[in-house]
């Protein structure tokens, strides 16, 4: 029991220092941009980010890689910010404003777009759990005892509505999740996992892909919103999660 709590002891202190480490990061890189120096504020936002992913640390590596022309890699964090925190407006108007200046249509185009990232994947994932069991009571109960009322049919059908709605907002995650983003000029795509492989498509900047395969080699196969297809690797094209 001794070495137990020792080992607890011992893990919590590492995240405690991780954490206080992350913290002091965070400083620097927020005392570097203050100061104009983009480049090293962004490296110390990004190891901040390897003990501490945060959807505030996120932005503001996406803030620096603007400010440094990196456009793609500015599109990346916005993203991995709002898919860390849903809920972050500036976050989304400056992916929004990012897109528009470079004249990419906008992320959510969709009909429900706009509902659906206003929660998490998780909070949908809750939801879509709580209305699937609160439909099977809703038609389970009255059947057996005999008694189906029609306000019983009302909020089973409003129950079945809302299960089928939040498993909608958990696609419209699951297929962001499955973005990725060029941050290299001129990304290749390629005909096989290979980087000697043939092109047989180039993405610029901040063009987003969806993940179809991967990965293989550091290569994920992916289908670009033109259509093409092809093999890239995960250093130029990078997904939005990390796999």
């Amino acid at each position: 029991m001794r070495i137990l709590r020792l080992a607890i002891l011992m893990f919590f202190a590492a995240l405690g220092a991780n954490a206080q480490n992350a913290d002091e990061l965070f400083r620097l890189g927020c005392n570097a941009y203050a100061s104009a120096d983009y480049a090293k504020a962004k490296s110390y936002f990004l190891e901040s980010a390897k003990d501490a992913p945060a959807s505030g640390t996120y932005y503001n590596i996406a803030c620096c890689s603007q400010k440094l022309g990196e456009i793609g890699t500015a599109e990346l964090y916005f993203m991995r910010s709002i898919y860390a925190d849903p809920r972050f407006p500036e976050a989304k108007a400056a992916l929004e404003l990012l897109r528009k200046e470079n004249s990419l249509s906008p992320l959510s185009d969709g009909l429900f777009n706009e509902f659906f990232d206003e929660l998490s994947n998780s909070e949908w994932t809750w939801i879509a759990a709580l209305f699937f069991w609160i439909s099977i009571a809703l038609y389970a109960l009255p059947t057996l005892y005999g008694k189906r009322s029609a306000a019983t049919v009302f909020l089973f059908a409003i129950s079945v509505a809302a299960f089928i709605f939040s498993t909608m907002g958990i696609a419209y995650w699951r297929e962001y999740a499955s973005t990725a983003v060029a941050i290299s000029p001129d990304t290749p795509l390629r005909f096989s996992p290979a980087a000697t492989a043939p092109v047989s498509a180039v993405l610029q900047p901040a063009q987003l892909a969806y993940i179809k395969k991967g990965d293989k080699n550091s290569f994920i196969y992916v289908e670009a919103a033109n259509g093409k297809k092809g093999w890239a690797d995960t250093k130029e094209l990078v997904p939005v999660i990390n796999r």
